[in-house]
């Protein structure tokens, strides 16, 4: 009975998770009827009328159970927030009600705190939820029904984008322990597997219940979610086939197949009659539940590539809603969002402004004015004043709907891209962490993200002449933004043509042929098979313009991977089917192409000279017909006349620039000269004319007409280009005084902009990498090794790590023995904090290559930092196999060295690491290596309340470690000013050297010279300064000023580079909290270093230490085994604490074996024969 009762349970939660409201109440009448003693069937039905929009009912249905124990308290929320709905005004009401709620807080069981969690979840206050569920587990810690609610709660939290540390799937399994029959708790598990991305597991657990529920269609719905999670098409449409046969009516079931029809079929016809359908399903056992309407409206119609069909059947779903909530603006700003759609302007505007009228303030319908006006008028200063007061409210600051419209309006292209970048960063981020679903297509909204790279292509050069590089033709940060949104909404909906061609478009000009090839292989097979009826690009079938594009693309894409035949073929039909057409023309030229490959260079005369003036294609024509008379018949005449036909049909600049270059090409540059000059009368703010015409005045050898000329466009129009070859001239002249305040200059102006889009930073590089050849040139070596670090550095901000990781899965695809690739894959994968798949990586590619030491090194870093230390000796023994004297290879060394250092073994590391220290690869390093263990041998942090200033053996080996620390930092010093490299590091140990004394003079010192550090702009977030801060002033005993240093990094973003002092800082913070007994908030930041570092021993044992103090002694000593296993079983006092827990737990033989081993590393350790091995043995005899 109570399984079967649970069961009813579980229907009913899973029909409010879904928005099922009516057949919410079904099913509480249902439960009422069948268990009539049951109480909360009767809250659940007063909840279900509430969210149906009936207040009064509800009300009704609580005063038969307000008296009933367990739900009083639940009783009493629900009936203030019913009168609330109900827009009753009388305070004497709700005081009464908020003295009662007060009251039975006090005595209410945790049962009801639990059915009280319940309804504010139902209300959507799900924070104040967990409060209420953390009341009650904390008076009955094995309550089932609360365990549960508490995972689909922060499952809710966890995909509204808030971040969640509690285990989910925990609370799951917990609630399942007494009884394995919850299917509430299993589709819990499911589902927080899902969202972690385990699919295996979800799978699994699913499984499991659809044996144990046959009778339910909820784990069939779950699995079917699953395998649409995957975009496993085949195995969705089985399980939804099995659904619709148990149940025809499924919702669940009807739904996903019309996103399947959107998505991936693109069968509009067919999802058409199937929303009618799902429609009329809906009207029928959902009656009136208008939100269920508006939300699948808003989903098709983002899907459906604004197919007027599909259009129209979303319009009549959300009209259908305003008549059930006709105060609701949210259904009228979406009504005329579906207008705006279809191009009904004034209908939409009619909808906005019924909206403004209800509530004024609304953002959604002040913009779809907006949008309106702008669709109307274009362009105004009125319309951009009002953007940019909606932009000054904060709820607008997350509005990436805003952000699109401003980019619309905007005067000048930089302006406009950089609201475009944070329009598609904005809605990116709303599904980063979503795993595929119906939610995650309405997060992201392929019609809006669409209508984003269509505005990006306004400010995106590209051509498609075949003629010119690909590099030439495209430009690469905005169009490295517009192809990773249309690969995120191509991967979404394959069924969307239009994001597949534009992507396709993309890949071409971006060099990426046979991805292209594939993008528009796919298109064409799609709309050679049925244009009519399916490939609506653009709100209807494909331009003329853009099937010519696919041919002329697709085709060169055949001949650059050498399918000559396949070209061929192509290139026939697109004869045929173009001929008589706008675009017959551009067909000729690449015929024309064709025919010179085939050695017939009359032909493709002939076929050019068809070509009239007045087409649109007639220059590019001219062009290749001039080339082949110059490159075939050597015809210099010919050649020069078919560019002076240009300029006497057309004399603009363009037709002078080609005529110029064609002097150029024939050697003759002052007719060249002659040429630019009359371009740039036409056109003298032209970037492109006016380096042409530099570079020509260079190679003329005018090299003072030159300088005069560069600084005179420089002054019109600042081309950053014009100045680096200014700079460049300079150079060649070895005027290198000039050319280096030119580029220091322009360096200084670049630096107080500190931008970081890409375009500022690559002409940064260009610069600092000039100014380095220059200073070689004039002899100035450390000057030129300290800017080629700079631009190194810059270099390394740029930091675009998926097109990278593309590039080098291309090039392993082609070459896997590629070191430099497999090297770059596993760093990107590091540098996401993907430990397991840079740990996958370097391991192949130290089984390969085993004495590739730069591999094996940052292999040594992650097993570390996976905790998986105890496998590094196996590739260290693979590797001294391969050498024939390792202890002489440096290299080798450096990883023993490492290995050493990590496992506790610090004598070992310092031997191994003085052997490398004189390698030209490994010694800087090593040395640094060297001094931070002199400076920390036991691995404890200055400042921490562990050292032991009375111990005389142990000052005696500090002494000499400070002694050893002092003679290698003056070496190191030696070694970077010789190299003209930067000091920061340097003083960054020189000044911890200082605090390491513990004197407090010397740690004074310190302090200024970290705020002097600090204080600089270049560093004033660097985590050394702070940490340096924050420890010297831990040491003069000033905690305030130490915890407000250590906060500036509390929420800090992991990297590699910062990783050490970091998680110094963050190990620092947590032992202030850990003494103001603050444990929540130390378990956070020990947490995040854990999940950095997992062979952190220092942060086990502070989380050993609390879980002690909360007496969860099992936890402590699993986090003290941890500790002492990462320390190399080295601190006895870790040892110790381990063997207490140990004991505590009543393992008392661990405890006994822990505390010889403690024992035998300090026989005199206080307490452990009394406290541990006495205890433990009498326990044991017991």
């Amino acid at each position: 009975m109570e399984d079967e009762e649970n069961d009813f349970k579980s229907k009913i939660f899973f029909y409010f998770r879904e928005s099922y409201y009516n057949s919410m109440i079904t099913a509480c009448k249902e439960g009422t009827s069948k268990f009539k003693d049951e109480v909360p069937f009767r809250l659940y039905h007063a909840l279900a009328l509430l969210l149906n929009n009936r207040p009064e009912e509800c009300i009704n249905q609580l005063d038969s159970v307000k008296s009933e124990n367990n739900v009083r308290l639940s009783v009493v929320i629900t009936l203030m927030y019913a009168h609330k709905i109900m827009g009753v005004t009388n305070k004497d009401l709700f005081h009464k009600l908020d003295s009662q709620m007060r009251e039975l807080r006090k005595t209410a069981e945790a049962v009801d705190f639990y059915h009280s969690a319940f309804v504010l979840f139902v209300l959507n206050k799900p924070e104040k939820a967990i409060d209420y569920l953390d009341k009650s587990l904390s008076m009955r810690s094995d309550l089932a029904e609360a365990l549960i609610l508490k995972g689909w709660i922060l499952l809710h939290l966890k995909k509204s984008g808030q971040k969640v540390s509690q285990n989910i799937t925990e609370l799951f399994e917990l609630s399942l322990k007494n009884n394995k029959r919850n299917l509430d708790a299993t589709l819990g598990v499911s589902e927080s597997y899902l969202c972690q991305n385990k699919i295996e597991e979800a799978l699994n657990a699913i499984n499991k219940a659809i044996v144990r529920f046959p009778g339910s269609s909820l784990p069939l719905v779950q699995k079917m979610k699953i395998q649409f999670a995957l975009q496993d098409w085949e195995q969705t449409l089985e399980t939804m086939n099995r659904i619709i046969n148990e149940n025809f009516d499924n919702l669940d079931a009807m739904k996903v197949n019309i996103i399947m029809l959107l998505c991936r079929d693109a069968n509009y016809e067919e999802a058409v009659s199937c929303i009618k359908k799902y429609v009329a399903e809906i009207e029928s056992q959902e009656h009136k539940n208008g939100k269920l309407l508006l939300e699948n409206a808003q989903l098709f119609s983002k899907i459906c590539g604004r197919h007027a069909e599909v259009l129209n059947e979303t319009y009549r779903m959300v009209e259908t809603a305003v008549q059930i909530n006709s105060e609701d603006v949210e259904c009228i700003v979406e009504l005329g969002r579906q207008c705006l759609l279809a191009g009904r302007i004034k209908d939409a505007q009619k909808s906005y402004k019924t909206a403004t009228k209800i509530d004024e303030t609304s953002l959604k319908a002040l913009m779809g004015l907006t949008l309106c006006e702008l669709s109307e008028n274009g362009k105004s200063d009125q319309i951009k004043k009002q953007v940019d007061f909606l932009l000054e409210l904060e709820e607008a600051q997350n509005s990436s709907y805003l952000y699109l419209i401003r980019a619309k309006i905007c005067g000048n292209s930089d302006e406009a891209l950089i609201f475009l970048k944070k329009a598609s960063d904005l809605q990116l981020n709303l599904v980063k962490s979503q795993y595929y679903s119906d939610s995650y297509l309405q997060q992201l909204d392929p019609d809006f993200m669409l209508d984003v790279v269509k505005e990006y292509l306004q400010y995106i050069s590209y051509s498609t002449d075949l003629s010119l590089k690909a590099s030439a033709r495209v430009t690469s940060s905005a169009s490295a933004t517009a192809q990773n949104v249309l690969k995120v909404v191509a991967k979404a909906c394959p069924g969307l043509y239009e994001a597949s061609y534009l992507l396709a478009k993309f890949q071409y000009f971006s060099g990426e042929t046979t991805n292209a090839m594939n993008s528009l292989d796919q298109i064409l097979t799609k709309i050679d098979g049925d244009i009519s009826s399916d490939a609506h690009l653009d709100q209807g079938d494909l331009t003329l313009i853009e099937k010519a594009s696919i041919y002329i693309e697709l085709i060169e894409a055949h001949n650059i991977i050498g399918q000559n035949d396949e070209a061929a073929k192509l290139l026939e039909n697109a004869v045929e089917e173009f001929q008589g057409t706008a675009e017959e023309a551009r067909i000729l030229i690449l015929s024309a192409d064709h025919a010179v490959k085939r050695k017939n260079v009359q032909g493709a005369i002939d076929l050019l000279n068809k070509v009239k003036s007045n087409e649109s294609y007639y220059l590019q024509a001219r062009t290749k017909l001039a080339d082949i008379l110059l490159k075939h018949r050597l015809d210099k005449y010919a050649y020069l006349q078919c560019y002076q036909e240009m300029v006497d049909e057309n004399p603009c600049s363009e037709s002078y620039l080609l005529l110029g270059d064609a002097y150029m090409n024939i050697l003759e540059p002052d007719d060249a000269l002659e040429c630019y000059s009359l371009a740039l009368q036409q056109n003298p703010k032209d970037p492109h004319l006016t380096s042409k015409m530099g570079k020509a005045l260079v190679e003329t050898h005018y090299f003072a007409k030159a300088v005069a000329f560069y600084k005179d466009s420089i002054k019109s129009t600042q081309n950053p280009e014009l100045k680096l070859e200014l700079a460049n001239l300079y150079m060649q002249l070895k005027e290198y005084d000039k050319a280096e305040v030119l580029l220091m200059t322009e360096i200084e102006s670049e630096n107080s902009k500190d931008l970081e889009d890409v375009t500022y930073l690559q002409y940064k590089t260009k610069l600092l990498m000039l100014l380095a050849q220059t200073r070689e040139r004039s002899g100035n070596i450390s000057g030129a090794l300290s800017t080629l670090k700079d631009a190194r550095d810059n270099q390394n901000r740029i930091n675009v790590l998926d097109p990278c990781q593309q590039v080098c899965t291309s090039i392993l695809a082609v070459d896997p023995e590629s070191e430099n690739a497999s090297v770059m894959m596993a760093d990107i994968a590091f540098r996401k904090i993907d430990f397991d798949m840079a740990l996958f990586h370097f391991t192949q590619l130290i089984t390969k290559q085993p004495t590739n030491w730069t591999a094996l090194v940052r292999l040594v870093e992650i097993m570390r930092r996976t905790g998986n230390l105890s496998d590094v000796p196996e590739y260290l023994n693979n590797a001294e196999k391969h050498v024939s004297n390792p202890l002489k290879e440096p290299g080798f060394v450096f990883c023993s060295a490492l290995y050493q250092w990590y496992s506790g073994n610090l004598n070992g590391a310092l031997r191994h690491f003085n052997m490398a220290r004189q390698d030209h690869e490994w010694g800087q390093q090593a040395l640094y290596n060297m001094i931070e263990i002199c400076l920390n041998p036991d691995d404890e942090m200055l400042g921490d309340q562990f050292m032991d200033s009375e111990d005389i053996e142990y000052r005696d080996s500090r002494s000499m470690a400070l002694k050893t620390a002092d003679r290698l930092l003056k070496e190191l010093k030696y070694r970077l000013e010789a190299n003209g490299e930067d000091m920061l590091k340097y003083k960054l140990l020189t000044n911890f050297r200082l605090l390491a004394t513990q004197e407090k003079h010397n740690i004074e010192r310190g302090l200024e010279e970290f705020i002097a550090i600090g204080s600089q702009n270049v560093y004033k977030d660097h985590v050394g300064p702070i940490l340096g801060m924050s420890t010297a002033y831990t040491l003069l005993k000033q905690s305030q000023r130490a915890k407000n240093q250590l906060k500036r990094v509390a929420k800090a973003v992991w990297t590699f580079d910062d990783a050490e002092y970091l998680e110094r800082c963050w190990l620092l913070l947590a032992d202030y909290y850990i003494q103001s007994a603050k444990f929540d908030v130390a378990s956070d930041l020990l947490n995040k270093v854990v999940q950095h570092n997992k062979a952190c021993s220092k942060a086990y044992e502070y989380l050993g230490f609390i879980s002690e103090k909360e007496q969860h002694f099992k936890d402590a000593a699993s986090n003290y085994e941890s500790a002492w296993r990462f320390g190399g079983k080295s601190n006895p006092g870790i040892g110790f604490k381990l063997a207490y827990s140990l004991m505590k737990c009543k393992n008392y033989a661990d405890a006994i074996d822990i505390g010889q081993q403690v024992l035998k590393l300090n026989p005199d350790y206080p307490k452990v024969k009394k406290d541990i091995l006495d205890k433990s043995m009498n326990n044991l005899r017991i």
